[in-house]
């Protein structure tokens, strides 16, 4: 059986600023298994970047959680011992640095995350000595490593290089490579390549599946792009107004979908097969939300509304074996 990692349940965040409280994520529930890659999409301002921030323990000032756990699997004691989940909101902070060292986090602008007055080896450098406490020739030697691992061509000379001397894809290539050196066993992978163009793209993705294989990684990716979903994902989870809608497969999501809103953003997609069939936009526009909603998020925007989804939160529900769904009144 797959081994479940990370288990966020019923997760609360909200940001609080001099306009009031807005509600973020509003019971979030999602797991991550060894060795998947599971895709989280949904509009800008859904709760996607805000979950990972709470996983990370990074929310921005204003930001707070307010109830749920975020649960990770310590696997880093002895043989015998039987791993066990801990809590990442209440564990102690020299317990909660220690097995957040083991999730790495890629997000989409390499430019903003690599300094251009420092050599690709010096950034490798310093993360490897900080992270394993070796002399700089070891780490150097890491470094090195590193730069093959993630398929940099030439690395002696890139070592030696600048990163305002890289491309886009390049630079990417160097961010993975310093989030390895750490030796995670998740990675997040936040837009990571929505800045690249289609070519590098596909290189991109198919650098981190391979690198999935290669180094035992469990890969959350953050995305806008269907596309992306059903080349690389194993599953996928919808989320609208911090609450997941729909998860599970990419054909659940592309072919059996029964939730009105992860069918909307289905349905507006172009079609691949070149007909002149007009766009069929999710009707409405996101909204953030003062407080905490009391029924469903998309209510305004929904066109199966029931009156009772107004007050009323739909639980999950499986409708088939790992497709799960949360609405009172599902397509058929």
């Amino acid at each position: 059986m797959p081994t479940e990692i990370l288990r966020v349940e019923d997760l609360h965040v909200e940001y609080r600023s001099d306009n009031g409280v807005v509600c973020a994520l509003n019971g979030m529930n999602f797991s991550l298994f060894r060795g998947e890659i599971a895709a989280v999409v949904g509009e800008s301002g859904c709760g996607k970047t805000s979950m990972m921030d709470a996983i990370m323990g990074v929310l921005p000032n204003g930001g707070r959680v307010t109830g749920g756990r975020v649960l990770l699997l310590d696997d880093s004691g002895d043989e015998e011992q039987m791993p066990e989940f801990i809590d990442l909101l209440t564990a102690s902070p020299e317990k909660q640095a220690e097995i957040r060292g083991k999730i790495g986090v890629v997000f989409q602008d390499s430019v903003t995350a690599l300094n251009p007055m420092l050599t690709a080896g010096e950034h490798l450098v310093e993360v490897v000595r900080s992270a394993r406490g070796c002399s700089r020739a070891e780490a150097e030697k890491r470094a090195m490593e590193l730069l093959s691992l993630v398929e940099v061509d030439n690395p002696a000379a890139r070592f030696r290089e600048c990163s305002h001397q890289f491309s886009g894809g390049l630079r990417q290539r160097i961010v993975i490579a310093m989030t390895l050196a750490k030796d995670p066993r998740i990675l997040i992978a936040d837009e990571c390549t929505s800045s690249l163009d289609v070519t590098v793209q596909a290189e991109i993705l198919d650098l981190l599946c391979d690198l999935r294989d290669r180094c035992n990684l469990s890969i959350i990716y953050i995305t806008h792009d269907f596309g992306i979903v059903s080349r690389i994902c194993d599953k996928v989870t919808v989320v609208y107004g911090g609450r997941v809608c729909g998860r599970g497969t990419p054909e659940d999501l592309f072919y059996r979908n029964a939730h009105p809103y992860a069918k909307g953003l289905v349905d507006s997609l172009p079609s691949f097969f070149g007909t002149n069939q007009r766009l069929t936009p999710f009707p409405g526009q996101f909204t953030e939300f003062s407080g905490t909603p009391k029924g469903c998020a998309l209510y305004t925007r929904c066109p199966r509304a029931l009156d009772k989804c107004k007050e009323n939160l739909p639980d999950e529900t499986e409708i088939s074996p790992g497709h799960y769904v949360a609405c009172f009144n599902l397509y058929k």
